[in-house]
């Protein structure tokens, strides 16, 4: 994992495990401390949002679309 404090975009192709990897990333942080109300994860699909949050189960780490 990059510095827990850098910011990462993460492009790629359908099924490639953008949102696995979103997931373990967000988890790791949380793990290391960072207050989840500080963490902001966004998706351009209401689908991948719905996905992510179903997998992360952390009510307090803001997830939405742009």
């Amino acid at each position: 994992f990059s510095d827990i404090k850098s910011t990462i975009i993460l492009k790629a192709c359908a099924g490639a495990g953008k949102t696995s990897v979103c997931v373990e990333r967000v988890k790791y942080l949380l793990e290391k401390g960072i207050d989840p109300k500080k963490i902001v994860f966004f998706s351009f699909t209401t689908a991948a949002v719905e996905e992510f949050k179903k997998r992360l189960n952390n009510p307090d780490v803001r997830v939405t679309t742009i």
